[in-house]
C-alpha cells in the first residue's frame, strides 16, 4: 500500500503552487504561538486602506538572519520605490567581525548624529581590543553606541515605529534583537513670539511644532519632580505623539483618569492639530462655546497646571489644550496677572461688557427701530428716521448686508498675505462703508453700530470664543427681527440654559458662579495676587493652598487681617 502524499501545510513557509521555498522568509524565523507568517501574509499589509490589516508587523519577530530582516523591512517600507528610507550595510570589526545594517529616514533623522554616534563607533572604534563578553549584541549596546537613548526591539513593528519617529535602527547578523537609537532631527522653527496671543507684558516665548521643545518650555517654568508627563499615540497612520501633563499631588485624580480614558478612545487614521483632539475629547462637540482652552503661551500653561488643570501637548502643533476650563477663563488674559490689580480688573470689565456688546448691539438696533421706537429719545429717533429715509431695504436686510460684508473683509484680511492683510482690511472697510452710505444702501448710524460690534469681538483674547460670538450675533439678529425684545429675551434664556448645562471634563462652565462655590477673587474682579491663598474649588484639587497665609509680613495691614481671620 502506497503512502498517501502529505497535504501541503498552509503555514510551512513554502509556496503551495510550485513547492519551492519562499524567497523572502523561512518558517523557522516566523514562528508564532498560533500561526506562522509567510511573505504572502506580510504583503497583506500593503492592501490596508482605511484600517490596519489583520496581519501586523508586531506579530513578526526579528530573525537572526540579517539578510532576511532587511528583505522584510524593504518589503514593509516598499523599497526601492520609497526613496527616503536609507538602509546602510557595513561590517563591525569586533574580535569576530559581524555584518550589520542601519535603517533610518532621510530628513527625519539627524545625519550628523547618525554619522558621529552610530556609524563612527561601530565602524572605527569597534576595532579597539575590547572584551567580547556577553555576545556581539551586548557589546554593541553597552560599549559602542554612545547615544543618550537606546532601547531594544524584538519585532518588526518596534523597528518601524522607531524609524518613522526619526530614530535609527541597528540590526546585527545572528542576533534576534534590534537596537533603536535616538537620532531625531525633524526640521522645525525656533522659539518665537506668540502669533495669536499678543504679549503686552510677560514672557515673549511660545510653543512651536517641536514636541520636545514645547515640553521643555513647561519644565522651564514648573521645576518640580511632581510634574508628570504621560505619552500617548494617536492615529494608526500618523502615529502622532501626545503628552498629558499634570502636577501630581495637585490635580484631581478623577480629572486625570477621565482625560486618559478619552484619549485612549480616539481611534482615527491621522491627526494633524490639537483642534482635532479638542473635538474628540469635548463634552459637547456641537456647542458654540469651547469647552477647552487652546493656548500657545507656556506661562499660561504653567499657571493652569499649578491650579490643578491638565494640559495636552501634541507633536507638530504649536498649541496646547488646557482642561477643564470655565467661561471666565476664556475671557481672561495672562496680562491680567502681570499688571496692577486695578488695571487688570478694568480690562476684565471691558472684555465682559464687550462680550454683550458684540452679541447684542445689532439685535438691539433692529428691535428698537422696528418694534420699540418709543424707547429712543425723540431727537435721536428723528435723526435715525432721516438717515433711513432714502434707504430702500428693511432694517434687518441692512444689518445683515453690513455684517456679512464686514465678515468678508475680516476673512479676506486673514487669508491675504501678511504684508497686505492689514492694509486691505482697513482700506476695504473704510471704502466699503463710505461708498455704501453715499449710495444710500445703508444708513450712517448702522456703520457706527457694526464698527462698535466688530471692535468688541476683537477684545476677546480667545479666538474660538471670538468666533462663537460672531455666530451668536447672527442668531440674535434673526430673533430680534422676528419679535423684537421678546426674541432677544428668549435667546438670552436659551443661551443661559445651554451655558449652565455645559461641562468641561465634568466641571460646569459657569463654576464657581453656578453652581456657587467659594470664589478666589479671580472671576471678573481681580484681587491682588498675594491674596490668592486658596486654590480654585471647582476642580476639587488635592492641594488646597497656593501660598502661605501671610506673605507680606512687613505690611501691618496684612498682619492685622490675618490675625482677624484667625
Amino acid at each position: 500500500m502506497t503512502k498517501m502524499s502529505r497535504k501541503p501545510n498552509k503555514t510551512d513557509g513554502r509556496d503551495q503552487d510550485n513547492g519551492k521555498k519562499d524567497t523572502l522568509t523561512e518558517t523557522k524565523g516566523f514562528k508564532h504561538p498560533k500561526k506562522a507568517y509567510t511573505v504572502a501574509a506580510l504583503k497583506e499589509l500593503r492592501k490596508k486602506s482605511t484600517r490596519p490589516s489583520k496581519v501586523q508587523p508586531e506579530q513578526v519577530p526579528v530573525s537572526k538572519d540579517l539578510g532576511q530582516n532587511l528583505r522584510i523591512i524593504s518589503d514593509l517600507f516598499h523599497l526601492p520605490k520609497n526613496k527616503d528610507v536609507v538602509i546602510r550595510e557595513f561590517l563591525v570589526p569586533l574580535l569576530c567581525p559581524v555584518k550589520a545594517a542601519i535603517i533610518y529616514i532621510d530628513g527625519a533623522a539627524d545625519t550628523k548624529l547618525v554619522d558621529g554616534f552610530v556609524l563612527q563607533p561601530l565602524m572605527l572604534l569597534s576595532n579597539i581590543n575590547k572584551l567580547d563578553e556577553g555576545g556581539n549584541f551586548e557589546t554593541v549596546k553597552n560599549l559602542l553606541v554612545p547615544a543618550n537613548q537606546v532601547k531594544q526591539a524584538g519585532n518588526q513593528q518596534e523597528i518601524i515605529d522607531g524609524v518613522v519617529n526619526g530614530d535609527t535602527a541597528i540590526l546585527l547578523d545572528n542576533c534576534d534583537l534590534a537596537l533603536i537609537v535616538e537620532t531625531k532631527g525633524w526640521p522645525g522653527r525656533s522659539v518665537s513670539d506668540p502669533k495669536t496671543e499678543r504679549v503686552t507684558q510677560g514672557p515673549h516665548e511660545s510653543f512651536n511644532e517641536s514636541f520636545r521643545q514645547s515640553l521643555a518650555l513647561i519644565r522651564k517654568r514648573v521645576r518640580t519632580n511632581s510634574l508628570m508627563t504621560e505619552y500617548f499615540k494617536v492615529g494608526w497612520r500618523s502615529g502622532t505623539d501626545l503628552a498629558l501633563v499634570y502636577l501630581d499631588g495637585v490635580v484631581n485624580p478623577q480629572i486625570v483618569r477621565e482625560m486618559k480614558k478619552r484619549l485612549k478612545y480616539i481611534k482615527v487614521a491621522y491627526v494633524t492639530d490639537t483642534g482635532i483632539i479638542q473635538q474628540f475629547i469635548s463634552d459637547s462637540p456641537y456647542s458654540l462655546i469651547p469647552t477647552s482652552l487652546s493656548t500657545e503661551r507656556p506661562d499660561r500653561v504653567a499657571a493652569y497646571l499649578n491650579e490643578g488643570h491638565v494640559v495636552i501637548i501634541m507633536d507638530g502643533s504649536p498649541f496646547a489644550i488646557i482642561a477643564p476650563i470655565t467661561i471666565w477663563g476664556l475671557l481672561h488674559s495672562p496680562e491680567d496677572y502681570y499688571l496692577n490689580p486695578v488695571v487688570g480688573t478694568f480690562t476684565r470689565i471691558i472684555r465682559t461688557i464687550s462680550f454683550f456688546i458684540g452679541v447684542m448691539t445689532p439685535a438691539f438696533y433692529i428691535a428698537i427701530t422696528n418694534y420699540h421706537p418709543e424707547m429712543i429719545p425723540t431727537d435721536l429717533l428723528l435723526a435715525i428716521a432721516a438717515t433711513r429715509e432714502v434707504v430702500p431695504f428693511p432694517v434687518v436686510v441692512e444689518v445683515l448686508l453690513m455684517e456679512f460684508s464686514f465678515e468678508l473683509i475680516r476673512e479676506a484680511g486673514v487669508r491675504i498675505p501678511s504684508v497686505l492683510g492689514p492694509t486691505i482690511g482697513i482700506v476695504g472697510a473704510l471704502i466699503l462703508g463710505q461708498a455704501a452710505v453715499q449710495a444710500n444702501i445703508v444708513s450712517p448710524i448702522l456703520v457706527i453700530v457694526v464698527a462698535i460690534t466688530a471692535l468688541s469681538s476683537f477684545t476677546i483674547p480667545n479666538i474660538a470664543f471670538s468666533l462663537s460670538i460672531r455666530i451668536l450675533r447672527f442668531i440674535f439678529i434673526i430673533l430680534a427681527s422676528i419679535v423684537g425684545f421678546i426674541g432677544i429675551a428668549f435667546g438670552l434664556m436659551v443661551l443661559t440654559y445651554m451655558v449652565t448645562g455645559l461641562k468641561s471634563l465634568g466641571v460646569p462652565m459657569l463654576a464657581p458662579v453656578a453652581p456657587f462655590k467659594p470664589m478666589s477673587g479671580d472671576i471678573v474682579i481681580r484681587r491682588p495676587f498675594f491674596s490668592f491663598d486658596s486654590m480654585p474649588k471647582y476642580t476639587n484639587p488635592q492641594a488646597k493652598f497656593l501660598q502661605a497665609k501671610l506673605v507680606r509680613k512687613w505690611d501691618p495691614i496684612s498682619r492685622n487681617k490675618v490675625k482677624g481671620d484667625s
